[in-house]
């Protein structure tokens, strides 16, 4: 016969088998840190050689985003590691960006200024699109494992 327990992790190995989604959750926390450093860096380094400024002077602010960085991005990885899952814990994943944009369009909108610029119609023409786009793809996605999963 089969011996008790073939198969499946037993003793020590049965942590290691439950830290599995913990280790890939950690894995998703630093990855959206370091994209989100990564970024912040390209950001204040475009910004220097556009404006013709030594990159010097954006220390101040780029060390500022890096500590947000740390906060958030890990927050922001684990949910896109979280998108996969099944069920409500899915479809929140799947809705945390599109809403995030949303409401950063209703928030704080872009543009420096009062003035309306075709570029600031057409930014906010794309992250409402986006928006729309991902917050429909994330509901499709729950409703059809929702359906397949009662059929």
């Amino acid at each position: 016969g089969r011996p008790t327990g073939a198969g499946r992790p037993t003793g020590a190995g049965r942590p290691a088998g439950a830290g599995r989604p913990a280790g890939r959750l950690v894995r998703a926390g630093v990855a959206g840190v370091v994209a989100l450093m990564a970024a912040t860096a390209a950001y204040y380094a475009m910004d220097a050689l556009l404006r013709d400024e030594p990159l010097s002077w954006f220390w101040p602010e780029t060390l500022l985003w890096w500590g947000a960085s740390v906060v958030f991005g890990s927050v922001l990885g684990v949910v896109g590691a979280s998108i996969s899952r099944p069920g409500v814990i899915g479809l929140l994943a799947g809705l945390t960006v599109p809403v995030g944009a949303a409401a950063q369009m209703v928030v704080l909108p872009p543009g420096p200024s009062l003035a309306v610029t075709s570029a600031m119609v057409w930014a906010q023409i794309l992250v409402w699109t986006g928006a729309l786009l991902g917050a429909g793809l994330a509901i499709a996605r729950y409703v059809t494992r929702r359906r397949t999963q009662t059929a």
